[in-house]
């Protein structure tokens, strides 16, 4: 039968962060917990703290996020952040991006902004 049980299946839905509103621009350098469907279906996770990097002007353009784990050893490192609700220490890793259209508040929530020494990290390596 194989290994049935080891493989950990996606979290599809991540509950909803807040009412249902208009769509909204982020600001770059903010960091938001995301759900992950947005970007991906075949993250593991629900949900996932993600930086924004980039906000283009154009309206059918995408928002480009960098976003957070705690299981990559690539990237750039972060420790656990208490003010913006990271408890664990962890890695921007991977570069997405975002519908304008979908980022609105049932599908992300604001954890604050990212401090300089990393924000500036992300930004070279990323942009």
């Amino acid at each position: 039968m194989g290994r049935q049980g080891t493989r950990r299946s996606h979290a599809l839905l991540a509950p909803p962060f807040g009412r249902p509103g208009p769509p909204f621009l982020p600001a770059e350098g903010e960091v938001y917990w995301v759900r992950t469907l947005l970007y991906s279906s075949t993250d593991p996770a629900a949900k996932r703290p993600a930086v924004v990097l980039l906000v283009p002007a154009l309206v059918s353009a995408r928002i480009q996020l960098v976003t957070r784990t705690s299981g990559s050893p690539l990237g750039v490192a972060h420790p656990a952040d208490d003010s913006l609700g990271l408890e664990v220490a962890g890695v921007f890793s991977d570069l997405v991006s975002v519908e304008r259209s979908a980022w609105c508040p049932n599908n992300v929530c604001l954890c604050g902004q990212l401090g300089e020494p990393v924000w500036r990290l992300i930004q070279e390596r990323f942009s």
